[in-house]
């Protein structure tokens, strides 16, 4: 009767532990019991979190662009003079040569033209260039050539090619000065001219510019150049313009640089490869029938392009497309 009693109070103690237990397990979840299978461990309870609401518009705001992206403005920095541009070597005015300093042999000075050119001879050494596009060659035994232009003058000298471009615009009518105002009476006004010297092979200062006409007959706008090889000089009547920086002859030009305040003078790295495979005068030279002289000057102008990549690289030249 003893033992039943201590059996009965023993089982009512284990019932009341067991029900202790669980109310614990129920009440803290993350708790664990171990039992005689190992571990249990009772899983918590997902909980949903619901997603952020939508914003009235998803999408990003839209990336403005211009319209009119066919000809942007060229960003052109100007220098203060030219013998601060690169390509450019200033020099005094008895550095360019004097019409009596032309002499020596004339068996390689070599003159060549596109058809729609306006020019004339005017001595065994020398030509005059109104209008359209010259190449002039002069190699050894020849010792130097000269071109003038309506801003000025051009001397190549031996073992140099190059290239001389004389755009002339239409003129312009304007109305005549009355009478009885002071002043001559002008019917019409100087048509804008743009010349482009190109220096297509010539070393050291083989290529020299003299600019003293027009806007640059003033002595202090009288500049004196050499221009070094893969340069092309630009001087124009009046302020250059994207389109005189980058005409639409299929050349490739970088590095361009404006100089003073009139903005009419520039410089431009140029790729005479380029010039070798778009310009026409230069076909024109590369035919079978083409003779010694246009192969030699051809000869020469390659090996420099090729001189001038390996040295300077390709890399960021511009050019708009040839019409």
């Amino acid at each position: 009767m003893k033992y039943l009693k201590h059996d009965r109070l023993s089982t009512s103690m284990m019932f009341l532990l067991a029900i202790g237990f669980v109310v614990i397990a129920f009440s803290h979840p993350k708790h664990t019991a171990n039992g005689q299978y190992g571990e249990i461990i009772i899983p918590e309870t997902p909980v949903f979190v619901p997603p952020p609401p939508r914003p009235e518009n998803p999408f990003s705001p839209p990336i403005v662009v211009p319209t009119d992206v066919t000809y942007p403005v060229l960003p052109v920095p100007n220098v203060s003079s030219p013998s601060s541009a690169p390509g450019i070597t200033v020099l005094s005015e008895s550095g360019f040569p004097r019409s009596e300093q032309l002499k020596g042999s004339t068996d390689f000075l070599e003159v060549r033209t596109t058809p729609d050119t306006e020019y004339q001879k005017t001595s065994a050494y020398s030509a005059t260039l109104q209008s359209g596009t010259m190449l002039l060659g002069v190699k050894k035994p020849s010792e130097i050539g000269m071109v003038d232009i309506p801003l000025g003058s051009v001397a190549s000298y031996s073992n140099a090619d190059v290239m001389v471009k004389v755009d002339n615009a239409v003129p312009t009518p304007s109305a005549p000065t009355p009478s009885n105002s002071p002043g001559r009476i002008t019917t019409g006004v100087s048509p804008p001219i743009v010349t482009r010297i190109t220096n297509l092979d010539g070393t050291g200062q083989n290529v020299r510019v003299n600019l003293n006409k027009g806007p640059f007959a003033n002595p202090a706008d009288d500049p004196v150049l050499a221009l070094a090889p893969g340069y092309e000089l630009v001087a124009s009547t009046h302020k250059l313009t994207a389109a005189d920086l980058r005409p639409d002859d299929g050349f490739a030009r970088r590095n361009t640089k404006v100089f003073g305040s009139k903005g009419n003078l520039a410089v431009s790295q140029i790729s005479v490869e380029s010039i070798l495979h778009s310009s026409s005068l230069i076909a024109s030279m590369n035919q079978k029938d083409s003779g010694a002289k246009d192969r030699r000057i051809l000869a020469d102008m390659s090996k420099m392009a090729a001189v001038l990549n390996h040295v300077n690289g390709t890399v960021g030249y511009e050019g708009q497309l040839k019409k």
